[in-house]
């Protein structure tokens, strides 16, 4: 692949940003919302209109080079949003029998998800195609 090295290191940098920002979010919705996963339905919510917005936006321009955008798609956003963190809370929800709040957590964040990089992706065609 060309300029695979400069890929690499693009993601890596993306990736130590987007992961430092989940974590300071996280930390900060812990002492709002005790007993919920706000923090990380905030941040995958988050994510994914900034991944739509960022898709929409380059969806046929070429003003990003591969770099730029797997540091911002990959790196930053990848590791700002957390799959595996969201299935774990949920988890545990359902071990604490906590039926409402993980009914409320799985199915928002999996439909706020989706509307916000469908709404991303809208406003940023929008707005780059005038």
């Amino acid at each position: 692949m060309k300029h695979f090295g400069a890929q690499l290191v693009a993601v890596a940098c993306g990736g130590a940003i987007g992961a430092t920002l989940r974590f300071v979010i996280s930390a900060a919705m812990q002492k709002v919302a005790k007993g919920f996963p706000a923090g990380t339905m905030l941040v995958n919510v988050l994510g994914c209109l900034l991944l739509g917005l960022l898709l929409g936006a380059t969806n046929d321009a070429k003003e990003l080079s591969p770099a730029a955008r797997n540091f911002l798609a990959v790196g930053l956003l990848g590791s700002f949003t957390t799959f595996a963190t969201f299935s774990a809370e949920a988890i545990q929800l359902m071990r604490e029998r906590q039926h409402a709040p993980v009914l409320i957590y799985v199915v928002g964040s999996v439909i706020l998800g989706l509307l916000c990089v469908l709404v991303g992706h809208e406003l940023a065609l929008k707005f780059t195609r005038g």
